[in-house]
C-alpha cells in the first residue's frame, strides 16, 4: 500500500486558469507547426508545383504530429497541415482534370472516380482546418499579430472551400465562403490590398456563374440542378458588376498608395466615391451623368492614375490585324521598357493594368445587363398580355453558360483553384469529418510538359 502525505497534496487547480493556459498552449502548437522547417519546405515544394513532394512531406508531418498528440485528430497543431494537404490535393485535382480529355475513353471513367474521391478528401481536410482555426479564435487567447494571422488563415481556408464549391455548380455556397473571406481580409488588411482585390474578383466570378442560369442543390440528400429565374440572373449580374468595380477600386487604391496619392480618389469622384453599397451603383437619378456606370467611374480613376509620377506610358499597341513581325517588335519594345522599371514602378503599373482589366469586365457585364433587362421587360409585357411566357425557356441570353466566363480577363493571382466537391458545406457548428489524409491514388499525369503559367502555387495570406 502506498501512503499519500495529504499535507503536501497541492490545492485543487483553478479550472478557468487551466483552460486559459490550455488554450494558449493550443494556439502556440498551431503556430509551431506553421513555422516549422518541414512545413516551410512543403510550402516551397507547392510553390514549385511539386505537389507529390509536398503531400509526401505533409503526410509525414501529420503522422508524427498525431503521435505527439495522443492520436488526437483535432489537435490544433494539425490545423496548418490539414489546410496545406487539402489545398495541394485541390491543385492536383485541377491538373488531373485538365489531363482527362487527352486520355483514352476507357481510362476516363476511372480517372473521374478518383478525382471525385480526391475532391471529397480535400474538402474534409479544409473543413476540419476551418473548425480548428475558428475554435482557436473563439477561445480568444490570441491577440495582436497572432490574432491577425489566425484570421488571415481562416480567410484563406474559406477561399479554398469556396473553390471547392464553385466549379461543381454550388455557387451559393461559394458566394458565402468568398464573402466571409472578404470580410476577414477587409478587417485585417483594409480595402487596398491585392488579397482583397482577388477575393472581390472571385465573388464577381461566382455571381457570373450563377447568372449563367442554374445551380446545383442538395434536396433530401439528392443532388439536383435548379434553373434560375430571369430576375435572379439579373440580380446576380448586377452584383457581379459591383464586385468587378470594387476589385478595380482596390487595385486603384494600391496604385495610389504606391505613388503617395489619395487611394480614395475623392478629387476624381467627389461625392460619387464608392460607398460599398452595390445597390446604388447603377442609379442614374443620383449619379453625375458622366459617372453613371461602374465602368465610367473606373475610367475616371484610370485617367487620374495616368497623371501620377510612377505611370509609364507603353508604346502604341499595333492593331489586331497588324503583321506578326510588327506585333513581335512591339512585344520586344514593351519588354525592354519593363526591364528598366523599379520595383515600385512595376507594382504601380501592375495595379494600373488590373484597373484596365476591371473596366473591360464591367463593360462586358453592363452590356449583358442591357440584354437581360430587355428580356425582363419583354417577359413582363408577355405576362400582362398573355404572350411571351416561354421566352426565357427557349432563349440563351447574357453569359449563356458557365464556360463563357472563361473568356473574361483572369484574376491577377491564381488564388482560386477551380476545383469542387459535392460534399455539403458545413457551418461553424458542424462536427469535423473523419480524416482520410494519406489516401494513395492513381496519379493522372497532365499531358503538358509544365502546368499553365497562371497556376501559381504560392500560399500567402
Amino acid at each position: 500500500m502506498v501512503l499519500v502525505d495529504k499535507t503536501n497534496t497541492p490545492a485543487p487547480s483553478n479550472p478557468t486558469t487551466k483552460m486559459a493556459t490550455s488554450s494558449a498552449v493550443q494556439a502556440a502548437h498551431y503556430f509551431s507547426t506553421q513555422t516549422s522547417e518541414t512545413f516551410v519546405s512543403a510550402k516551397a515544394l507547392l510553390a514549385a508545383n511539386d505537389m507529390e513532394g509536398c503531400m509526401s512531406l505533409v503526410e509525414g508531418m501529420i503522422k508524427s504530429t498525431l503521435e505527439a498528440h495522443q492520436n488526437d485528430e483535432l489537435a490544433p497543431a494539425l490545423g496548418p497541415l490539414y489546410y496545406l494537404y487539402g489545398t495541394t490535393l485541390l491543385y492536383t485535382v485541377e491538373d488531373s482534370t485538365d489531363a482527362i480529355e487527352s486520355m483514352n475513353p476507357e481510362d476516363q471513367e476511372e480517372a473521374r472516380t478518383g478525382i471525385e474521391e480526391d475532391k471529397e478528401i480535400a474538402w474534409q481536410n479544409l473543413d476540419t482546418a476551418r473548425n480548428l482555426v475558428e475554435k482557436i479564435i473563439a477561445e480568444g487567447k490570441a491577440d495582436g499579430e497572432m490574432a491577425k494571422s489566425l484570421n488571415l488563415d481562416l480567410a484563406m481556408i474559406h477561399v479554398r472551400l469556396a473553390d471547392c464549391s464553385k466549379n461543381n455548380g454550388r455557387f451559393r455556397d461559394a458566394l458565402a465562403d468568398y464573402a466571409t473571406a472578404l470580410q476577414l481580409r477587409l478587417a485585417c488588411l483594409g480595402p487596398f490590398s491585392q488579397k482583397v482585390a482577388d477575393t472581390r474578383y472571385s465573388l464577381a466570378g461566382a455571381c457570373t456563374s450563377l447568372a449563367a442560369g442554374e445551380e446545383e442543390l442538395t434536396v433530401d440528400g439528392v443532388e439536383e440542378t435548379r434553373p434560375l429565374s430571369t430576375e435572379e440572373k439579373d440580380r446576380y449580374k448586377k452584383e457581379s458588376v459591383g464586385h468587378y468595380f470594387d476589385c478595380g477600386v482596390s487595385f486603384a487604391g494600391m496604385a495610389a498608395d504606391q505613388a503617395g496619392s489619395d487611394p480614395t480618389f475623392k478629387a476624381v469622384l467627389g461625392d460619387d466615391e464608392d460607398d460599398d453599397d452595390d445597390d446604388d451603383d447603377d442609379d442614374d437619378d443620383v449619379k453625375p451623368k458622366t459617372l453613371n456606370t461602374p465602368a465610367a467611374k473606373l475610367k475616371a480613376i484610370r485617367d487620374a492614375i495616368k497623371q501620377m509620377p510612377l505611370f509609364k506610358a507603353y508604346p502604341a499597341k499595333p492593331a489586331a490585324d497588324a503583321a506578326e513581325d510588327v506585333k513581335a517588335a512591339w512585344d520586344e519594345e514593351k519588354r525592354n521598357l519593363e526591364s528598366t522599371w523599379t520595383d515600385a514602378e512595376e507594382q504601380f503599373m501592375f495595379c494600373f493594368e488590373m484597373v484596365d482589366e476591371m473596366i473591360e469586365c464591367c463593360e462586358a457585364a453592363d452590356e449583358n445587363l442591357k440584354v437581360l433587362n430587355q428580356v425582363l421587360e419583354n417577359k413582363k409585357e408577355g405576362e400582362e398580355g398573355g404572350e411571351g411566357a416561354g421566352l426565357e425557356d427557349g432563349t440563351t441570353i447574357g453569359f449563356g453558360n458557365t464556360s463563357d466566363s472563361a473568356a473574361l480577363p483572369q484574376p491577377p493571382v491564381a488564388e482560386a483553384t477551380n476545383v469542387s466537391t459535392k460534399a455539403p458545406h458545413a457551418n461553424s457548428n458542424t462536427a469535423p469529418a473523419p480524416m482520410m489524409v494519406v489516401k494513395k491514388k492513381k496519379k493522372v499525369s497532365p499531358t503538358l510538359d509544365a502546368p499553365p503559367a497562371k497556376k501559381v502555387r504560392v500560399e500567402e495570406k
